[in-house]
């Protein structure tokens, strides 16, 4: 690795997201202005891609900005997100999406990494964006890394926020590794919460609660999660790392027991152009929790 190469902020954010007037869309299906004064609006379909249906949330905004296009963790439906969207400047579209067997997604073969990664560069084909920049959270931070390989052209920046390099990584505790290999430990928010030490806010936890296709006893949500699990244990970014050409911001919460900071390090100090952020909270806490990181983020896209 690269010592002391990456940048690194370790504090609790104290600017404030921009809030400008929400703008029209750029003429896609599904892009319309918001009321006035009120949030973008948002159009939430199933999208047909090759052999798939994928729900695809868009978030319209300024059609010169570079959308961002967002995937989420292990077992976890695109509404999870939604705080980290809401804090996010209101012109930067979004696109959010559940990967096959996930939340409105429907189940599906298991498929690995790069396959999924070559799955979202047909949605985006699909969608009419050439480039976006790409964040990708838990879970979702794997299908990032391997986006940003795959289809570097399409890819102009990388967010990484609380994930890890695959199944090559530093392990959270046994029972909390034991807990996150049983898949009620998705949609059960009591039990997310007793995992972060933390008590989630209430829309935090409504969105874990049917984070796995509409909770416990789904059959979708349990294949879907199964899958996921598998495709993460077959893969690794630590060899490619270095190769990745995007300026990247790692994020990591300071307690967070399930992806340990550590992880965050390996890969603020491998990816060339990586800047490391530590914030405040565990890891489903800094969804929403964290102090303006809505804003950092903005930032970091503008």
């Amino acid at each position: 690795m690269r010592p002391h190469r990456c940048q690194e902020e370790v504090q609790v954010f104290q600017e404030s997201a921009p809030h400008p007037p929400p703008h029209a869309g750029d003429g896609r299906p599904g892009d319309a202005p918001g009321p006035a004064g009120g949030p973008p609006a948002t159009d939430r379909r199933l999208v047909r891609v090759g052999w798939f249906d994928l729900q695809v949330e868009l978030r319209a905004g300024d059609p010169w900005r570079t959308p961002l296009l967002m995937f989420g963790g292990i077992g976890a439906a695109l509404d999870v997100l939604g705080p980290l969207v809401d804090a996010i400047d209101a012109d930067v579209p979004v696109i959010r999406v559940d990967v096959p067997g996930i939340g409105g997604s429907p189940a599906a073969v298991p498929l690995p990494i790069p396959v999924l990664a070559g799955l979202m560069s047909e949605l985006l084909d699909t969608l009419g964006h050439p480039e976006v920049d790409v964040l990708g959270y838990s879970w979702g931070g794997a299908l990032a890394q391997q986006f940003a390989l795959q289809h570097a052209v399409r890819c102009r920046r990388l967010i990484l926020m609380s994930t890890n390099t695959g199944a090559v990584s530093v392990l959270p505790q046994p029972s909390v590794l034991a807990s996150l290999l049983i898949p009620r430990s998705v949609p059960d928010a009591g039990a997310a919460a007793r995992l972060d030490g933390l008590t989630l806010h209430e829309d935090l936890r409504t969105a874990i609660a049917g984070a796995a296709g509409g909770g416990a006893g789904t059959g979708t949500g349990w294949w879907g999660y199964l899958t996921q699990l598998g495709a993460l244990m077959a893969w690794s970014s630590l060899p490619f790392l270095p190769f990745l050409t995007q300026e990247t911001l790692v994020i990591s919460g300071a307690d967070d027991p399930i992806v340990p900071l550590v992880n965050a390090r390996v890969l603020a100090e491998t990816i060339p152009r990586a800047t490391l952020a530590v914030v405040p909270g565990g890891h489903f806490g800094i969804v929403h929790e964290a102090p303006d990181l809505g804003a950092r983020i903005s930032r970091f896209l503008a």
